[in-house]
């Protein structure tokens, strides 16, 4: 078998040789929240290659696409997590002790040892995730812009968009 420079078979690409079979992997990459660059620098390829071959090659294109719609959703369920508030579960550990006692009330042994038990934490709502949830799913209705209009006789009209103040009236 010949080889080229730099390793790869004569006759093929390196798209064929280094990207199509590993088309899964780069798909865990993607989920795992890999940039591009870091993609490609894991593949052997530059960024700029790995950009061609994007645009060239649907399956990959497709591939690219998914993964990183899976960790834009994991990132956006935390956000709005982060938002509203939740309850998380947390494995506290507890000493306890257990003691024998024979038939007369004598204690016979006694032994120390860990327990972990669940327990429930309310985290609550953080209001700078609100804020950037909102004002990214519904910029229209919340943001905190502040427009500036000026008319012919220098009089400067204010005025804050926002729906928090609307509500704090």
């Amino acid at each position: 078998m010949e080889f080229g420079q730099g390793g790869d078979k004569v006759g093929r690409s390196k798209y064929e040789d280094r990207v199509l079979p590993r088309l899964p992997v780069i798909a865990r990459w993607c989920e795992a929240g890999l940039t591009n660059d870091e993609i490609a620098v894991s593949l052997g390829i530059a960024r700029s290659t790995f950009q061609d071959y994007i645009k060239k090659h649907a399956d990959l294109r497709a591939v690219v696409r998914e993964g990183k719609d899976v960790a834009n959703m994991i990132v956006e369920e935390s956000v709005f997590a982060m938002s509203v508030g939740y309850v998380k579960t947390i494995k506290k550990p507890m000493k306890l002790r257990k003691i024998e006692y024979d038939d007369l009330g004598k204690k016979v042994s006694e032994e120390d040892f860990i327990k972990y038990v669940d327990e429930e934490h309310y985290v609550l709502p953080n209001v700078t995730s609100a804020k950037f949830y909102l004002s990214n799913r519904d910029p229209s209705r919340w943001n905190d812009k502040i427009t500036v209009s000026g008319a012919v006789d220098n009089t400067v009209n204010i005025s804050v968009e926002s729906d928090i103040k609307e509500y704090m009236e």
